[in-house]
């Protein structure tokens, strides 16, 4: 029975769980394998990965509070057009 519930669970949480797996676990892996075979296209591949994924992170947290406010105002001087 917890197993079902464990699951239930694990299924609606799939779309928070997916991200990080994809953005970060691969990504890690493909950089110690990098990191083990001192190929230097493939780091350079790879610390380019990391550096875009790091800007989108700043960008998201330094304007998720600005990007919050402008939705919330537009959103409903959209709806209330209709």
């Amino acid at each position: 029975m917890a197993s079902l519930w464990f699951l239930k669970l694990a299924l609606k949480c799939l779309d928070h769980l997916a991200w990080p797996l994809l953005a970060l676990g691969y990504p890690i892996c493909a950089s110690i394998q990098a990191i083990e075979t001192n190929s230097n296209k493939e780091t350079s591949d790879l610390i380019s990965y990391w550096i875009l994924l790091l800007l989108i992170y700043l960008f998201e947290y330094a304007f998720s509070r600005l990007l919050q406010c402008v939705c919330s105002k537009c959103i409903p001087k959209l709806t209330a057009e209709d």
